[in-house]
């Protein structure tokens, strides 16, 4: 996944190049610009699909941790306490108001 990320990446760069040569050349010519929100939002959105996948790795490493974890050394508080502090994170990052 995060091959595709870094491709998508790559292409926000080229937009955002691209942009600033348009603004560069508006500027010179004495041109209002549109705004393009879309590139920004395009950036914000990479942003969180990044550390989301962060997140699911960790959290996956977590799980297949605990399954090698023999039966009688099971600490369930912990796991438990674990648990809902990845529930705490990924609330506060990722509740996003558009």
């Amino acid at each position: 996944m995060y091959e595709k990320l870094d491709k998508i990446n790559e292409e926000i760069l080229r937009f955002e190049e691209e942009l600033k040569t348009l603004h560069d050349q508006t500027n010179i010519f004495e041109q209002q610009m549109a705004e393009f929100k879309q590139i920004k939002f395009a950036r914000r959105d990479l942003k969180l699909l990044k550390n989301l996948w962060d997140y699911v790795n960790i959290i996956t490493s977590n799980l297949d941790e605990w399954k090698t974890t023999f039966w009688k050394k099971i600490d369930v508080e912990g796991m438990e306490q674990e648990c809902k502090k990845f529930i705490r994170e990924l609330r506060r990052k990722f509740c996003i108001k558009y």
